[in-house]
C-alpha cells in the first residue's frame, strides 16, 4: 500500500486521544501498521512495551487472517464459499464471534447483521470500484440477507448464496483480544486504535481525555470526554463514502433495505468495556436512528452513547453526560 493511502486512511480515524503529560512517560513505545484495510496505531507504555507491541501486532495479523473475507483461506472465506463449517474445523475465536453476533442481531432487531455480504459486494465498499447498485439488484440480494438465514447448532450453517461480512465487529472483537494479551506483561497504559476504534488502558485515577471528530468537519471536534480502560468507537457517514450525480453514500447499510442508512444521524459513538459491543453497537444506533437509538441505549447500562444529528446537535446518553465537554459552537440537545 502506498504512503498517500495509508495517510487517507489514517485521516478517517474518528477518535483522537488527547494525552496528558502524566500519562506519556519514558517508557511509551508505539507502532503504525497497515491491517484489515486500515491503519493501526498502537501506544503502549511500561517496562515490557516492547515485547508488548510485538506480540500484539502478531495477534491482530493472526486473526486478520481468520476474519477477513477477502483473504482466500480465512474461516469466513471458507464458510461463505462452503455455507456451512464444523466447529470442530475452524477457530474458537470464529465459533465465539459468529455466536455473539448472532445474539447482537436479535437484541438489536437487524439493525446489527452480518449476513450483508450480498449488499456490501453489490456497492463495492470492499472494492476499489464502488458503484450505486439498481432497486432490483438490492431486492433480489435481499432474499439472501437476515440473521434467520445463519444456523447456529452443532456447527455453522448457511442458506445457499448468503454472504457474512464482519466488518461491524471484528475490529472490536479483535481489540478485545489485545487487550486480554496485554494483560500477560507488565504494562502500565495503552492505546489501541484500530481503524478509528480505540480502547484505553490505564490508572483510573488519570482517566484519558478523547477527543470525539465533528463529522461535518472531520479534522475539528465536537467535545471530549474523560474515560479509563474502556472502549470508545464510532461509527459515521464520513469515514467511508463514494460521491455519484452529487449524493453522497455512505457504508453504513440497513440491513432491511441495502441502502445506506438515512435515520437523521451523521455519527453514533459508543462508549463500553468491550470493544466488539461497542464496534456492533454503534453500527447498530447509527441504523436505529436518534429516537429509537437513545431509548436502546438507556435500556443497556452497559454502553453509553453520543449521538450527532445531521444538523450538528449533539445528544449524550445520561450516564456519559457529564463526562462529555463540548465544544463552544456546539449545541448539545436534552
Amino acid at each position: 500500500m502506498n504512503i498517500k493511502k495509508a495517510a487517507f486512511c489514517y485521516a478517517l480515524s474518528i477518535i483522537m486521544v488527547l494525552f496528558t503529560s502524566c500519562q506519556v512517560m519514558s517508557s511509551t513505545k508505539s507502532i503504525d501498521f497497515f491491517a484489515m484495510d486500515t491503519v493501526i496505531s498502537l501506544k503502549i507504555s511500561g517496562k515490557q512495551a516492547d515485547t508488548a507491541l510485538t506480540q500484539t501486532k502478531k495477534e491482530i495479523k493472526r486473526l486478520e487472517g481468520i476474519f477477513s473475507n477477502t483473504i482466500e483461506h480465512s474461516d469466513i472465506s471458507m464458510i461463505n464459499q462452503n455455507f456451512q463449517a464444523d466447529f470442530e474445523t475452524i477457530h474458537p475465536e470464529t465459533k465465539e464471534i459468529l455466536q455473539l453476533s448472532n445474539h447482537l442481531s436479535e437484541e438489536t432487531n437487524g439493525c446489527f447483521d452480518i449476513t450483508l455480504g450480498n449488499f456490501v459486494k453489490l456497492w463495492g465498499f470492499t472494492e476499489e470500484t464502488k458503484r450505486v447498485p439498481s432497486p432490483i439488484e438490492l431486492q433480489q440480494a435481499q432474499q439472501h440477507v437476515g440473521n434467520a438465514h445463519l444456523k447456529l447448532a452443532d456447527g455453522i450453517l448457511l442458506e445457499q448464496q448468503i454472504q457474512l461480512d464482519l466488518g461491524a465487529i471484528a475490529k472490536g472483537y479483535i481489540t478485545d483480544q489485545v487487550v486480554n494479551l496485554l494483560q500477560q506483561y507488565d504494562i502500565d497504559s495503552a492505546i489501541l486504535s484500530i481503524g478509528g476504534n480505540v480502547s484505553v488502558i490505564g490508572n483510573q485515577q488519570q482517566p484519558f481525555q478523547v477527543g470525539i471528530a465533528n463529522p461535518m468537519q472531520p479534522d475539528t471536534l465536537i467535545g471530549s470526554i474523560s474515560v479509563s480502560n474502556c472502549a470508545i468507537v464510532t461509527s459515521g457517514d464520513y469515514q467511508r463514502y463514494f460521491e455519484q450525480d452529487g449524493i453522497r453514500y455512505h457504508h453504513i447499510l440497513d440491513p432491511k433495505t441495502g441502502y445506506p442508512a438515512n435515520q437523521g444521524l451523521s455519527s453514533v459513538t459508543v462508549i463500553c468495556e468491550s470493544a466488539a459491543l461497542a464496534d456492533a453497537y454503534a453500527t447498530a444506533l447509527f441504523v436505529m436512528g436518534l429516537d429509537t437509538g437513545i431509548q436502546f441505549v438507556e435500556n443497556h447500562p452497559e454502553i453509553e452513547a453520543i449521538f450527532v444529528t445531521k444538523e450538528g446537535q449533539v445528544k449524550c446518553s445520561t450516564g456519559i453526560d457529564s463526562q462529555f465537554t463540548p465544544h463552544s459552537n456546539v449545541q448539545v440537545i436534552s
